[in-house]
């Protein structure tokens, strides 16, 4: 009985992608990816709904120094019948991981979105890429966090959701 219910266990984690997807850059920038975020929130004003997802739901990024940049495409996906608009910003998180800080201000210029702006047909999945790229000469040393907001502005009303992707950025020591 307790082998069926390990069996199970492991095979309801691989299911639902537990697992990380380490992505690894042809650089010394090693650049891993894990979880989906799916969601499918109600606006109660209105009774409209959304479904947008996207994956990652999280990047860590290791190695990062001036002068190097780093790659994180991001799947999104309208789940829902009609089509809907989606916002792609950067964002300060509203917590904080154990071990990182905020990311310095000047993050926020290094973020290039491909798409900051975008509409997705019923059903439409669409990869962006955005990319973090710190100039020659920065000087930020540690570990800080990031996200990566991903809103359907197509929503109305006063119940809007977002989804974030946490991006994590270990600087080399």
């Amino acid at each position: 009985m307790k082998g069926l219910v390990v069996i199970f266990l492991i095979g309801s984690l691989i299911l639902v992608g537990c697992s990380p997807s380490p992505v690894v850059e042809p650089t010394d920038v090693e650049i891993e990816m894990e979880g989906n975020i799916y969601a499918t929130p109600v606006d109660y004003t209105t009774t409209e709904k959304t479904s947008v997802g996207f994956s990652p739901g999280k990047y860590t990024i290791d190695n990062f120094s001036a002068g190097k940049q780093a790659d994180l495409p991001i799947m999104l996906h309208n789940g829902g019948d009609e089509p809907c608009t989606l916002a792609i910003t950067y964002r300060n998180p509203d917590f904080i991981e154990e071990g990182y800080v905020r990311a310095p201000v000047e993050v926020v210029g290094w973020l290039v979105i491909q798409e900051a702006y975008l509409e997705l047909k019923p059903k439409e999945k669409k990869e962006i890429l955005v990319t973090l790229d710190m100039p020659e000469g920065a000087e930020i040393e540690g570990n800080w966090e990031f996200w990566v907001a991903i809103k359907d502005a197509s929503q109305t009303g006063m119940v809007q959701t977002e989804g974030c992707v946490r991006v994590f950025v270990n600087m080399l020591q």
